[in-house]
């Protein structure tokens, strides 16, 4: 009786083993669960409920946020996910100190957002803030950030000497225009600086105290409202005093005739697309030019820039001014 008595004892040992151990192994794979389910709802998009209450919807997402800058400018470009709500507006607050007191205003280009800022100060520090909000007025918690503008230098003088070509008379007097300066980094194949000049009637313009995106080895281009642009390459701005000679020996002229052009869909990305379409030129003389002369026939309107030679009057001789370089390029023609 002992002996059964202690085989019974030894069986329930046994068997409160065996409860212990599943006990043990379910509270285990509970936890296990538990642990999974955390670590799921950490990768769940944050929600929010909108003004005046309703249903949560995902808060907007910004992300790959890029600037560029040149002397005085800068370049933002982001995206935003919306999550399927619509986006009611995305911008970039922007300023030297954290008050963000300037706003610039975003384009949709694709899937991205861009902000041309413009007038900065150069060789400085930027902090900037992108905003965005969806259709139900819900915010994305906002990205910041910084970007430094380029640094310039200041010339004590800046000469310029071109000639538009075919003026009346031919020497002297008569080779003023109205053109735009443009520096531009061929390695990074950005514009550094588009700034506006009024070429002198001599032929020798020189600016004062002018400030310049400072670089040793830029290309400059000369572009006037109804020329082909000349094109400097090799110029070092780390200088006091700067010329810029858009002549051979004073007898290359620019040619006239870039009056007109359609860039709406260039088959190529080029940093002077955007320069060119704000101008409506092109760089080639074709059918579009003479139609712009054309339209201005017997106009007698001081500085119309239809009057190729300067004259006092848009006639034939204009036309023929577009004849003789049909079919020409300037130097930054965009293909």
């Amino acid at each position: 009786m002992n002996s059964t008595r202690g085989k019974n004892l030894k069986n329930i040992f046994y068997i409160g083993i065996i409860i212990a151990t599943l006990f043990l192994y379910k509270n285990i794979a509970q936890t296990e669960t538990q642990t999974g389910n955390i670590n799921v709802n950490m990768n769940v998009v944050a929600s929010s409920t909108p003004p005046g209450g309703g249903p949560s919807v995902s808060v907007p997402f910004i992300y790959d946020v890029r600037s560029s800058t040149t002397m005085t400018s800068a370049k933002i470009v982001w995206k935003v996910n919306d999550y399927g709500y619509g986006l009611n507006t995305t911008s970039v607050t922007y300023s030297i100190d954290y008050f963000f007191a300037n706003t610039a205003p975003a384009i949709v280009s694709g899937t991205e957002f861009i902000a041309d800022i413009s007038g900065l100060q150069s060789d400085t520090v930027y902090n900037f803030r992108i905003l965005a909000r969806n259709n139900s007025f819900v915010d994305a918690v906002p990205v910041q950030s910084q970007f430094k503008t380029q640094k310039g230098n200041v010339l004590n003088s800046l000469t310029i000497l071109a000639k538009p070509e075919k003026r009346v008379p031919k020497t002297g007097g008569n080779f003023g225009a109205t053109a735009s300066l443009i520096f531009y980094d061929t390695v990074s194949n950005t514009i550094l600086m588009s700034t506006s000049t009024i070429l002198s009637s001599s032929g020798t313009t020189t600016i004062y105290n002018v400030e310049v995106p400072l670089i040793t080895n830029s290309a400059v281009i000369l572009k006037t409202n109804a020329h082909l642009a000349k094109r400097l390459n090799g110029v070092n701005t780390n200088v006091t005093d700067l010329t810029l000679d858009f002549t051979e020996n004073g007898i290359v002229y620019l040619l006239a005739g870039d009056m007109a052009g359609d860039l709406q869909n260039p088959t190529a990305q080029n940093p002077f697309t955007q320069f060119l379409q704000s101008v409506h030129q092109d760089e080639f003389v074709d059918i579009l030019d003479i139609s712009s002369v054309v339209s201005k026939f017997n106009d007698q309107t001081a500085g119309e820039r239809a009057n190729l030679n300067g004259d006092s009057i848009v006639d034939a001789q204009d036309i023929s001014v577009v004849l003789g370089n049909w079919n020409k390029e300037g130097d930054i023609i965009v293909k």
